[in-house]
């Protein structure tokens, strides 16, 4: 993540991640950049986003986080299913995502 600071990289990858839920159909809830992680030491920018998402936009977003530019990791998946939840396209799964990446620093 490229950035003058780790908060300009944090608003980068929240728009990243927030643009990419919005893709495939899903929502954004709530997002927030973790400045506490356990990586954050080691030079990575952490967030953590709650969205909604359509099942099957679930598996494209995915690999739109961790194959597109830039390299980023999921770190945490949480998934919940609504009630009822049946066959595919049917409701939106409610998702808990933590994702990171590694910070280039100032220039």
């Amino acid at each position: 993540m490229e950035g003058a600071t780790i908060t300009i990289a944090g608003a980068a990858l929240l728009q990243r991640a927030s643009a990419a839920v919005t893709k495939f159909g899903g929502n954004v809830l709530s997002s927030q950049v973790d400045l506490q992680g356990s990586q954050k030491k080691a030079g990575f920018v952490t967030i953590i986003v709650s969205f909604e998402i359509p099942q099957t936009g679930l598996q494209q977003l995915l690999y739109d986080i961790e194959a597109g530019m830039p390299l980023l990791f999921v770190d945490q998946l949480i998934v919940q299913t609504p009630a009822g939840f049946g066959a595919p396209g049917e409701g939106k799964l409610r998702i808990l995502l933590t994702i990171s990446g590694q910070w280039r620093g100032a220039k």
